[in-house]
């Protein structure tokens, strides 16, 4: 038994430096492979024996720029792994549960100092639940779940829908996919704006520029929709902005623009981040 335990405990670890490799890439910060190390708390050599090996699995895309300086792209098929790996991650992490509360509750917290009172879950997950656990912590209320994959249902005593136009009036989203984080956090965002959009930091969701995003203190922002008002989601009738009036807060989240993950003519790679080589 103990051996199984450190054999777990082996893959977990493994799993977490790969997915904070990942996204140090994603980031596009410009480190060093020392810093990186630093920022995984491992060796110097062992972080770049998995920056090698992502890169022979095709994750990460390395381009030489002046002598002895690297840089590193996160490809779609690395972005691809790390929301694999993000989801494996969670669902099997021992201090998933405690954590992913307290970032529950930090986020409806957030949410409601931006003056939101009714928001919609986005996705069905183990996290779900811990959301509407979390929920009696914080004065706000839930008025359903959007999951397109599946059809009309109960869980954790919320209503699913696979459609937007099925959900009851509200003013703001809380990412809860696990699986699909990035993709739905991105069209969510471009549609609503960032401010009505709320995922916690374990998703590891960067902006739609592939920053990761901060949780800074809530600026101020336009007042959120009245009480006979709806924040739905319907077609989009051009390119949206973060700031829109509360008449133009429209989504279409079909189970087909769901699916797409890279824009016609955009590029498959994420921005670079540059490491030098030993420093």
């Amino acid at each position: 038994m103990a051996g199984d335990g450190k054999d777990e405990d082996s893959v977990n670890s493994e799993t977490a430096i790969t997915l904070g490799l990942l996204s140090a890439v994603e980031r596009g910060d410009h480190i060093t492979q020392r810093g990186l190390a630093n920022e995984l708390g491992i060796a110097l050599g062992l972080a770049n024996s998995y920056l090698k090996r992502c890169v022979r699995k095709g994750l990460i895309r390395v381009d030489q720029a002046p002598p002895n300086r690297y840089s590193y792209y996160l490809t779609a098929h690395g972005a691809a792994e790390k929301a694999r790996l993000t989801a494996e991650y969670l669902s099997g992490s021992f201090s998933f549960f405690r954590l992913a509360r307290a970032q529950c509750v930090a986020e409806l917290r957030r949410a409601i100092e931006r003056g939101y009172r009714r928001m919609a879950l986005v996705g069905v997950s183990e996290l779900t639940e811990i959301a509407v656990l979390a929920q009696h912590e914080a004065r706000i209320e839930f008025v359903g779940i959007l999951e397109p994959s599946m059809r009309p249902r109960m869980f954790a005593g919320l209503q699913v829908v696979p459609d937007a136009a099925g959900l009851p009036k509200h003013d703001a989203l809380l990412v809860t996919d696990i699986k699909r984080a990035q993709q739905v956090h991105e069209r969510l965002v471009a549609r609503y704006g960032a401010n009505r959009v709320f995922a916690p930091p374990m998703l590891h969701v960067s902006d739609p520029n592939h920053r990761m995003v901060v949780h800074a203190p809530a600026p101020t922002v336009t007042p959120p929709a009245s009480a006979g008002q709806a924040v739905s989601f319907g077609r989009p009738q051009g390119q949206s902005t973060d700031h829109r009036t509360a008449d133009d807060r429209s989504v279409d989240m079909g189970r087909a623009d769901m699916g797409r993950t890279v824009p016609s003519g955009a590029s498959p790679f994420r921005p670079a981040a540059t490491v030098a080589e030993g420093r």
